[in-house]
């Protein structure tokens, strides 16, 4: 029985091996055997790299899985088998390949309910996002256990994952989740690197091919969304303005954004940040676009002091009486 370390050391000298079956193939008939035989060879050495390659691939996955588990008893466990040097053992006796070119594992049988899900598990665990829904399944969990994270946790983070996607894609995820998830990514380019990112794995779980086309509008529109925010407070000031001076015109893309951009806003979706509120926000961008100017501080102070303004109007009939208060 060859061992895993012995098997990657004939794969590494594999290259020789294929110059003597080129060499075979140009013999007479009466050498058939000789054929045979190395052919036989090497569907066995295709055979043996693919077990070797199924049992460095399960460490990987099963180490992978028990960093994000904590101390749960079964995968402490798990964790100690791990740590066995298993090299020097024989391929034959850690795993073997069914009549169907399955490869089926003799050891770490505690975790063989997870082998469906563990490959995704691979792909989707290195995305922040993912991770951050893995845990927050993870915490619903009194008791974790093999079966808990194969029926369970894994199950509903993936549904999860699949489905804050699609709300993604079709722009109706709400805008309180996109604050709870996406907060962390600050700039475009970080927002568009995760999105692309889980997509790509995405495919990769569900082989299929699901286009990224629709990502820059969504990130576009998510950046949107967050300049909506800054505008809200200069927004309410003009119509504090407004109102306090009686101020007549067209303030209508001004109240909308005023009355959307606020906490309960967060209950509408991605689908409420639409040409109007734009509108409305280009109009206040000047004015936000430092907030500490002194356009703004202006605009502010003023409303602030409406009542003193009213008060002083109202004591002194001319600009005499206003010099004298002044004084």
């Amino acid at each position: 029985p060859i061992s895993v370390v012995e098997m990657e050391k004939i794969v590494g000298k594999q290259h020789h091996f294929e110059l003597l079956c080129s060499a075979a193939n140009t013999c007479t008939t009466a050498d058939i055997k000789l054929q045979l035989a190395l052919d036989t060879i090497h569907n066995l050495i295709e055979q043996r790299k693919a077990e070797v390659s199924a049992i460095r691939a399960q460490f990987f996955n099963l180490r992978n899985l028990c960093q994000f588990m904590g101390s749960a008893e079964d995968f402490q466990l798990l964790h100690k088998e791990l740590t066995l040097e298993v090299d020097k053992e024989s391929i034959c006796s850690l795993c073997y390949t069914t009549k169907d070119g399955d490869v089926m594992f003799n050891r770490f049988k505690s975790a063989i309910p997870l082998s469906e899900m563990l490959p995704r598990f691979a792909l989707l665990i290195p995305n922040n996002l993912f991770c951050q829904l893995w845990r927050e399944e993870i915490a619903t969990q009194k008791i974790i256990s093999v079966a808990t994270v194969n029926e369970q946790i894994w199950p509903k983070a993936y549904s999860r994952m699949r489905k804050l996607m699609d709300s993604l894609r079709n722009r109706a995820i709400k805008l309180s989740t996109v604050d709870r998830y996406l907060a962390q990514y600050t700039s475009q380019a970080d927002l568009d690197g995760i999105l692309r990112e889980l997509n790509t794995a995405l495919n990769k779980c569900l082989k299929c091919e699901i286009d990224d086309k629709w990502i820059p509008a969504v990130v576009e529109n998510i950046v949107q969304y967050r300049s909506l925010k800054k505008y809200e407070k200069a927004a309410k000031t003009f119509l504090c303005l407004k109102e306090k001076m009686n101020l007549t015109g067209d303030f209508k893309e001004i109240e909308t954004l005023a009355c959307k951009v606020n906490i309960s806003m967060k209950d509408q979706t991605l689908q409420a940040i639409d040409g109007n509120l734009i509108s409305a926000a280009k109009f206040l961008e000047h004015l936000v676009s430092d907030y500490q100017s002194s356009k703004m501080k202006c605009l502010e102070s003023y409303v602030d002091c409406q009542d003193v303004v009213q008060w002083i109007r109202k004591e002194t009939k001319d600009v005499g009486d206003l010099q004298s208060f002044v004084n």
